[in-house]
């Protein structure tokens, strides 16, 4: 099974330049705008028409040209008639550019165009508004003839989008108070707007900017994880709500591809919360509706299959925590482990809301006196309840197996998903992108946490080919520099312990290998513990039952193995 997963990675192409016109590799033209590449002058010229808009040279150009003929209509004093309406649809032209050239900015992921990009979007708002401002001063015919020609020149996103991608920018500026404020703004005026007269163009830009704070929310959450902040679950529920409020409103509007967006946040949400099988859902709605409005072969499709890998990942994450507190309470008898975050829990002994009693939940969050517990019921119903009111679930040997099995399983979707987004993105971005080298990481990571030897050496020469594009796209990027750094270094040093002496790796995609002595010590601890319960605290005797001891073994993946009660137990 490893040797056929090992030949199903094909070595990723060599880096080169190809031609965005034919499609040739060794291209060696480089356009302005220092993004793409062609064979030469003609190919250059063949694709000017379709890259003209993503150009920011050619932007840029607009930009100085338009402002050339805005300021000299102003300097003709002609803010009236036809020439008012003429100079309404220039600025409207030139807040377009800067909006357009803003936009490429935060594509390109280099933080060091993040202020001009800000630039970009402040001028383009300052002039939709300066717009709208001239379009109230006209009346009659002259009101008429603005509102035919600003809607012929109008671009799809206006005055909105350009103020959710400026909050977006604050989010990658991780100004968080001006992305709130901004979002803030965007809602208050649509809402306003609506309310004076609807129409689907400004319900979907409700629908944006409501997707847009529920992302803010969700990267806030995540931000608190990495930087070791106390975790606000509320930003979670947050985003859950404004995301549903967007879904209503984009499948009313049939928007396929914002659908998707939208979806795949909520996925995010769900999976902070540990609603694994809602976070799944949505996933999958995402994925179709992806494939759908964009194709099998679309970067939503592989946004959609990264999120997959991610739920993945945290549920692994989540089942590790369940069977390393179980191996914790085992080892010191203490209840401690079964009162805090992400323990499962049977709630007991309520005298009040006696149909709570009996059904199992999660510990949310625990303060001083009381447990929140989300139950296992449709509407994920939570509850503050006393410590007293609150018991452990011992897993089962049937259920620690299920577990453990279950871990195997996310392993092998989680690479599965990852491999998709990796062909893809390969696919559509080429190999000389940011997003491949993404991609790259997230595969070479997925293969390293099966601890496996075979897979092992693939995550190596994965994530050595993801720091080797990066540092060829963006090496002034320290956070993706230090993140692939550690990965690759944890790699390497992982596939340098199978070949230690005395090495076993018992439990793949669940625990990493150990050494004889390591396991022995840890077993002791266990054993040492289980004997301490057995035997109700008496720890001089050195008999344990044989359940005691099973449990114990099941607990470290041992399951067909026969202990008997006489077998002697030490530890330190």
């Amino acid at each position: 099974m490893i040797e056929q997963m090992a030949d199903s990675i094909q070595p990723a192409p060599a880096l080169y330049h190809v031609c965005c016109n034919c499609s040739a590799s060794g291209a060696v033209l480089k356009c302005p705008c220092l993004v793409v590449y062609y064979c030469g002058p003609a190919c250059q010229q063949a694709h000017y028409r379709e890259h003209k808009h993503e150009c920011t040279d050619h932007l840029l150009k607009g930009i100085k040209k338009k402002g050339a003929v805005i300021s000299r209509l102003q300097v003709q004093g002609s803010r009236y008639g036809v020439a008012c309406v003429e100079l309404m649809v220039l600025e409207q032209e030139l807040a377009w550019f800067h909006f357009r050239v803003g936009r490429l900015m935060i594509e390109s992921l280099q933080a060091a165009k993040y202020q001009d990009a800000e630039t970009h979007f402040k001028q383009a708002l300052h002039l939709y508004r300066k717009v709208e401002a001239s379009r109230g001063t006209l009346h009659g015919a002259a009101a008429r003839a603005a509102a035919g020609k600003l809607a012929d020149k109008a671009a799809p996103e206006g005055l909105y989008g350009v103020i959710i991608d400026l909050g977006q920018l604050y989010g990658c500026m991780r100004k968080d108070y001006d992305e709130l404020q901004v979002y803030q703004e965007a809602l208050d005026e649509v809402r306003a707007d609506i309310a004076h007269a609807s129409s689907p163009q400004l319900q979907g830009h409700l629908s944006n900017g409501l997707a847009a704070m529920g992302q803010m929310y969700i990267r806030q959450y995540y931000s608190q994880i990495t930087n070791g902040a106390k975790e606000d679950k509320g930003k979670c529920t947050l985003a859950i709500a404004l995301c549903e409020e967007a879904l209503s409103i984009q499948r009313a509007l049939s928007q396929d591809g914002m659908t998707a967006d939208t979806l795949t946040t909520l996925a995010s949400a769900h999976g902070c919360l540990e609603m694994f099988d809602g976070a799944r859902s949505a996933l999958k709605e995402a994925l179709n509706l992806s494939s759908c409005s964009d194709g099998e072969e679309s970067t939503r499709v592989a946004s959609c299959h990264q999120k997959m890998a991610s739920i993945c990942y945290e549920q692994v994450n989540a089942i590790r925590a369940q069977l390393g507190m179980h191996m914790d309470y085992m080892s010191t008898n203490s209840m401690v482990f079964y009162h805090s975050r992400g323990s499962r829990v049977l709630v007991a002994g309520l005298q009040k809301n006696l149909q709570y009693n009996g059904i199992e939940g999660v510990v949310m969050k625990t303060n001083a006196l009381r447990l929140c517990v989300r139950l296992d019921t449709l509407d994920n119903k939570e509850l503050m309840l006393k410590p007293e009111n609150v018991c452990p679930l011992f897993p089962t040997a049937s259920k620690l197996q299920e577990q453990l099995l279950k871990l195997h399983d996310l392993a092998q979707e989680r690479i599965a998903s990852s491999k998709e987004d990796h062909r893809i993105q390969i696919k559509v971005t080429g190999v000389k992108h940011v997003n491949a080298a993404i991609a790259c990481q997230n595969l070479g990571t997925a293969y390293l946490e099966t601890y496996r030897l075979a897979e092992t050496s693939l995550a190596v020469s994965l994530l050595m080919q993801a720091d080797k594009i990066r540092r060829r796209v963006i090496d002034g990027d320290k956070d993706m520099a230090l993140s692939m750094s550690q990965n690759l270094s944890a790699a390497k040093a992982a596939q340098d312990r199978f070949y230690e002496a005395g090495v076993l790796s018992a439990i793949p995609c669940c625990w990493p290998p150990t050494s004889r002595h390591e396991d022995e010590t840890h077993m002791a601890h266990l054993f040492v513990g289980l004997q301490a319960r057995s035997c109700n605290g008496k720890r001089g005797s050195q008999s344990m039952s044989s359940e005691a001891m099973q449990q114990g073994l099941r607990l470290c993946g041992l399951f067909n193995i026969t202990v008997s009660a006489c077998d002697a137990v030490s530890g330190p």
